[in-house]
């Protein structure tokens, strides 16, 4: 189903020598070399030669894939003009012992191409393969089913391993546009995924290198996340599949530009190759639970993407190429700036962010409810009316006796007692005086605590001055603390809890 792209090196017989019509790579590299810093265009060498201009193709594929030549300039009429790079010269100065001219020319196997090994594509299958194991350690720790998380039914541990849904966006949980890329639906879905990553990573490593492989595989892959998500907030997406989309494009992108150098032969079987799996992939993506926009996002970024990278490559304009190179980051954020506009317009987004918000006001409600049963209801039992009840009955037997009567043990007891509840009911005045909640019973029975607290206060105050008078308290007294008290009890009665 994954093509893989081979070079011409690959399509010749490495124990047959280059034919005549054809020079060696080893023969191209010293005359490209010879220019020195001025650019070798392939067709000034095919007239001086001889040689038909079509017989180059090969051998220069070879030598730029193996990195010992690059692209350096494009001159109308003449074509492209290559240069021999860092490698090629250690490659030359590595060599042995020149042939002679009537030997016949070597083959591509004598010259060192000094390919670098793969690094990204190993690193970005480990991180696959870490972060399931993951999950499968956390399925078991949770008591979960081992089966159903190898079989992709547990999408609850997926979800917490990093896979995106919109109501995450919604919560601001960004980073999942990135961590979906890196989780997969079972073990099936992890291998189909890493086979495809090798394969096609390999050919784009090779034709693209290391970096910027690895920022075609994000770009692309966040990218198809965040079509997906767009289409379907509802649904849980994972998978590396947008980014492998994007991999493929970028491969095709890379083909059809360098049409002209490949032979015809190998341009039309990679080609043939490429639309083979495209056609799969798309009825493949009629299956249910297959994210087909996902997939197609992800090749429309990668096509770009791999576009921006090959132009920014083969400018010869330099102020055109600081400006590509400088645009990555613009184009980078591009994907998050559509989804952000989406999230904005879009009716299925604007419910959800209202479903958020109310969510978020239940939940402010309750964390003020839970703060306020911790708080304030403790100390509201203790200065309720039947605990003031029996502080005011001693306190009444007190004041209606002479001061010289009056018992100081229990006046001084009552005094703690009347000073405890004060400082209940400034503790409550304190702790309501801040910012409402926003929901309007709940804000309203507040206030009403906070009322009766102070009531609560100014009762007790009026009971601390007549216990400090020595004299009994005058009838005016008496209906002015009565009335403070009456008024209490109908605080109290008026609650209406939300």
């Amino acid at each position: 189903m994954i093509m893989r792209f081979m070079t011409p090196a690959e399509h010749r017989d490495p124990s047959r020598p280059a034919s005549p019509a054809e020079p060696s790579a080893e023969t191209l590299l010293r005359a490209i070399a010879q220019q020195g810093d001025e650019p070798w265009f392939p067709s000034t060498y095919a007239a001086s030669t001889g040689i038909a201009r079509d017989a180059l193709d090969g051998p220069l594929t070879d030598l730029r894939l193996a990195g010992l030549i690059e692209v350096v300039t494009w001159v109308k009429g003449r074509g492209q003009g290559y240069r021999v790079t860092e490698a090629g010269r250690r490659a030359l100065r590595g060599a042995q012992v020149k042939p002679p001219e009537t030997s016949p020319p070597p083959s591509l196997d004598s010259i060192p191409l000094n390919q670098r090994p793969l690094l990204v594509i190993w690193l970005l299958a480990a991180v696959c393969i870490l972060v399931f194991l993951t999950g499968l350690v956390l399925a078991a720790w949770n008591g979960l089913s081992i089966r159903d998380y190898l079989t992709g039914q547990d999408v609850a541990t997926v979800h917490r391993l990093g896979a995106v849904r919109g109501w995450d966006l919604v919560h601001g949980q960004w980073y999942r546009l990135l961590t979906a890329n890196f989780t997969h639906f079972g073990l099936l879905h992890l291998l189909a995924n890493l086979l495809a990553l090798i394969l096609l990573g390999a050919e784009g490593e090779t034709v693209y290198g290391r970096w910027r492989l690895l920022w075609l595989f994000l770009f692309s892959g966040v990218g198809g996340v965040v079509v997906a998500v767009a289409i379907t907030p509802e649904v849980v997406l994972a998978g590396a599949s947008a980014a492998l989309w994007g991999l493929l494009s970028a491969l095709a992108v890379w083909l059809l530009t360098y049409r002209s150098q490949l032979p015809e032969l190998l341009f039309q079987r990679a080609l043939f190759r490429l639309g083979s799996i495209v056609l799969l992939n798309l009825l493949l993506g009629l299956v249910p639970g297959i994210s087909w926009s996902g997939h197609l996002g992800g090749a429309l970024w990668g096509a770009l993407g791999a576009a921006w990278l090959l132009t920014e490559r083969q400018s010869q304009h330099p102020r055109i190429r600081w400006f590509l190179r400088g645009g990555i980051g613009v184009l980078t954020l591009l994907p998050l700036l559509g989804l952000f506009l989406v999230m904005n317009w879009s009716a299925d987004w604007t419910a959800m962010r209202q479903r958020y918000h109310l969510e978020q006001e239940r939940r402010r409600l309750q964390e003020a409810q839970e703060q306020f049963n911790h708080e304030v209801v403790p100390r509201l039992r203790r200065i309720s009316p039947s605990q003031l009840e029996a502080i005011e009955r001693a306190a009444v037997l007190q004041l209606l006796r002479p001061a010289s009567r009056r018992d100081s043990a229990t006046l001084a007891h009552l005094r703690e007692q009347i000073q405890q509840h004060l400082q209940d009911a400034e503790q409550i005045i304190a702790w309501l005086d801040g910012p409402p909640t926003g929901h309007a019973a709940f804000d309203l029975y507040r206030q009403q605590v906070q009322h009766y607290a102070a009531t609560v206060q100014h009762a007790l105050h009026l009971l601390t001055l007549m216990l400090d008078h020595p004299d009994i308290p005058s009838e005016t007294t008496w209906h002015h603390w009565g009335q403070t008290r009456r008024q209490l009890e109908t605080l109290w009665l008026s609650f209406q809890p939300p």
